[in-house]
């Protein structure tokens, strides 16, 4: 069947694709330079039944989350229609995008783009870089380096607690469990020693909603905050509607580009009326593609009929719990949030990109989940055995370096057919020997050490990296791919590397990078 053509006429000055962090971060800086906005999104939101949650978790006690009010929370979240976190690393299995995208998956995990307003905020940990990190960070990108950029980033986010390192200042990290901590105070005194001289462990950095209440200490960090203290791009679209010259279309699937010597041509379907027959057709001077980099590599591949092999990059997920060796040598309950984790990263010698990022949780979160679940678990953690395993236990996941994680290839065949994603290089094999060492030297016994499938953990990008001389396959510093000149990428599909650990903040550097770019040329 014929698609039916519909021309919106409104002609703008930006179009950006996608509303997550980038897409947000990206509008702000055009409305501020005086250029009109608009932005396409799926949009998808939660019903009124998140009220139900909100109600529920806000009559819980601080650390008095039984079995029981999970159910209930997982129960009323599935109603909202909320990303569920089923596992206590926070793997949130998403099925939305299984509406409107057809994916085959060959030895990797099963994931698609996000549906959401906001993006994958609506389900991140919040979890960034320390900020002298970001900047040696941007500092390997191909571009025109702007350390000035670093403040304006954290500060959007809101980020709280200190950024200080460790190493270089001793200070205790803010909002650690009380098995977290006995960790880090081991590790502090034992830092000086010439086999640590390559870790570095700081307290989590956590973005937050600038306008939501103080933490209540309800302790459902992992299944998502009920006060919206965490921060999400959907709390910007408020502040950004004040702008006369910002408009905000929901229901919109893009699907391909045109781009001529004076505009861009974008072409999407209506996902409401889920008529694929009919295009809607806008027009602006230049287009963002701010979508992730799965929507992001389908629409530049279609658009630009890259019937061929892409290759996106990972940072592979891992995930451990550790046991304290002496279960005497444990500290009292600290009565803090849970997302008040310590992280840490492995540097090798000689260089300023960490291969190795791990994040220590406390393990009460870890039973409680399971035991939701599991009716044997949950008998553990209604007796004074689960009090005990919180104290002995540390739940860890962590993050490899893109260099030493799998590959992706993505295949869009087009005319219809499910999209290819695969992975077919070796499953990696890390040496997580100073790991352990490090684990047993600060009084813990690692269990075994699980790599999860190329992708689970959400970390990729890199179809279309920058670089100086590039190919079809890459962009220049202004994130246009090869022979472009109106198309922009901002989000993740133009990292020519993915670092061990949260890497947002990298992401939104480089988005503000581009902007401010093009604003300043043309003006």
């Amino acid at each position: 069947m014929a698609r039916r053509l519909h021309i919106n006429r409104f002609k703008t000055d930006y179009i950006i694709v996608g509303s997550g962090l980038t897409g947000m971060l990206a509008a702000e800086e055009l409305l501020r330079a005086d250029k009109s906005v608009l932005m396409l999104d799926i949009g998808e939101t939660a019903n009124n039944h998140a009220r139900n949650l909100q109600q529920i978790a806000s009559e819980i006690p601080p650390h008095n989350v039984s079995t029981e009010v999970i159910k209930q929370l997982n129960q009323q979240t599935a109603k909202a229609g909320f990303p569920r976190r089923k596992q206590w690393f926070g793997d949130p299995l998403l099925e939305r995008w299984q509406k409107y995208w057809s994916y085959e998956f060959s030895n990797c995990s099963k994931i698609g783009p996000s549906t959401l307003l906001g993006g994958y905020s609506k389900i991140w940990g919040a979890s960034c870089m320390p900020p002298d990190l970001l900047g040696s960070l941007t500092s390997l990108l191909p571009s025109d380096n702007d350390q000035t950029m670093i403040a304006d980033v954290y500060n959007y986010l809101g980020i709280m607690t200190s950024s200080t390192l460790i190493n270089k200042s001793g200070n205790t990290p803010i909002g650690c469990l009380s098995n977290v901590e006995m960790f880090v105070d081991n590790f502090k005194n034992k830092r000086i020693g010439e086999q640590y001289k390559n870790w570095f462990l700081t307290s989590s950095l956590i973005a937050t909603n600038k306008q939501a209440k103080a933490c209540t200490l309800c302790g459902n960090c992992l299944i998502g905050c009920p006060n919206e203290y965490i921060y999400n791009a959907e709390f910007n679209l408020t502040s950004l509607n004040k702008y006369p010259n910002f408009h905000y279309v929901d229901q919109r699937r893009c699907i391909s580009f045109v781009e001529s010597a004076t505009e861009v041509s974008i072409n999407c379907t209506d996902t409401l009326s889920n008529r694929t027959e009919e295009t809607i057709t806008y027009r602006a001077n230049r287009v963002i593609l701010a979508a992730g980099p799965l929507s992001t590599t389908e629409i530049l591949s279609t658009s630009l009929d890259l019937k061929t092999n892409i290759k996106l990059i990972t940072s592979q997920l891992f995930s451990f719990a550790a046991l304290a060796k002496n279960p005497f040598n444990i500290v009292r309950k600290a009565n803090r949030n849970n997302i008040g984790v310590s992280e840490a990263f492995l540097y090798e010698n000689n260089t300023i990109r960490p291969n190795i990022f791990l994040q220590l949780y406390s393990s009460n979160r870890v039973l409680r989940y399971y035991g939701a679940q599991n009716r044997w678990i949950s008998m553990i953690i209604e007796n004074n055995t689960g009090t005990i395993l919180d104290k002995l236990l540390i739940a860890c996941q962590g993050y490899l370096d893109s260099n030493n994680s799998q590959i992706l290839n993505f295949y869009n065949l087009g005319n219809g057919k499910p999209i290819e994603l695969s992975s077919t290089s070796a499953q990696p094999k890390p040496d997580f020997s100073d790991i352990k060492a490090l684990f047993n030297q600060t009084g813990y016994k690692l269990g075994p050490i699980k790599i999860h499938d190329a992708a689970e953990g959400y970390h990729f990008g890199g179809s279309f990296p920058i670089k100086t001389n590039g190919d079809k396959y890459s962009s220049d510093i202004l994130g246009r791919p090869k022979d472009l000149s109106r198309i922009h990428i901002i989000d993740a599909s133009v990292l020519p590397f993915i670092p061990a650990g949260p890497f947002t903040t990298l992401v939104l550097w480089n988005a503000l990078r581009i902007v401010r770019k093009l604003t300043k040329l043309e003006n």
